[in-house]
């Protein structure tokens, strides 16, 4: 079981953390095929795609925490990184349901478009607002 920092003990390294694994996703769903096929879930990079997507979730969640606690965040940017973290987590479990019904179609678009979008909008609009607050 993973023991994951209290909020209090919880102080973001953006600049290490989050926009290097941002950008890691975001370059490994560029290796990706253009056109899926049967063979997609067999790339070695498919699945690290969902594995470090899940991870930010839980980075993103511990940043809502800390931020609501220890910088008293406006509740606009509290609403906008939960909704983007919502987003994200749907993402990740229509994937975990096309994954399931062996849907490389579903799964590609997903991955290519949808957890794309929402990484790029994590990196270009919330984490340097976030950044700038710690």
């Amino acid at each position: 079981m993973i023991n994951h920092p209290r909020p209090s003990q919880f102080k973001p390294q953006l600049d290490t953390i989050y926009f290097k694994a941002n950008i890691k996703v975001i370059e490994l769903i560029k290796l990706l095929p253009e056109d899926p096929d049967e063979q997609l879930f067999e790339e070695d990079n498919f699945f690290l795609i969902i594995d470090l997507a899940n991870k930010l979730t839980t980075l993103y969640q511990h940043t809502l925490s800390y931020l609501k606690k220890e910088v008293q965040i406006g509740e606009e940017l509290s609403r906008d990184i939960l909704q983007t973290n919502l987003h994200l987590l749907s993402i990740l479990r229509s994937l975990r349901t096309a994954v399931a019904n062996k849907d490389h179609f579903a799964a590609h678009d997903l991955i290519t478009q949808e957890l794309k979008d929402n990484l790029v909008q994590w990196r270009l609009k919330l984490l340097p607002l976030i950044q700038s607050l710690v």
